[in-house]
């Protein structure tokens, strides 16, 4: 069981230039891999909660498609996660950047 909880699988800035349905394809992708106990942590531009971040974020959008990262501007990843199964879903860190905020975000199979 020790190894369970050490296996993981990890997604870093690349949900935002994918489609939403593709979003959820990967994302359920990484549930049925993980054993239970398995841990899935993304960093990706996540919900942009202020002015700023959103204006900031626009930058990221003009080049990579309001489409596709529209839904993670809103703060869709997390619930994606839970529709696949996870639980608990954590956004454990949010970092502010010159081009929007990313989230760290934790999912644990159970």
């Amino acid at each position: 069981m020790e190894q369970a909880r050490d296996t993981k699988i990890t997604s870093s800035l690349v949900l935002h230039q994918v489609p939403l349905d593709g979003k959820r394809a990967i994302i359920s992708k990484a549930y049925e891999l993980l054993p239970p106990g398995g841990s899935l942590h993304i960093a990706d531009f996540g919900e942009q909660r202020t002015l700023l971040m959103r204006f900031l974020f626009g930058a990221v959008q003009q080049l990579d498609g309001v489409e596709y990262t529209q839904p993670n501007a809103d703060g869709v990843l997390p619930e994606i996660m839970r529709d696949c199964g996870f639980s608990p879903v954590k956004e454990t860190n949010v970092i502010p950047t010159f081009v929007g905020s990313i989230s760290l975000y934790q999912a644990i199979k159970q």
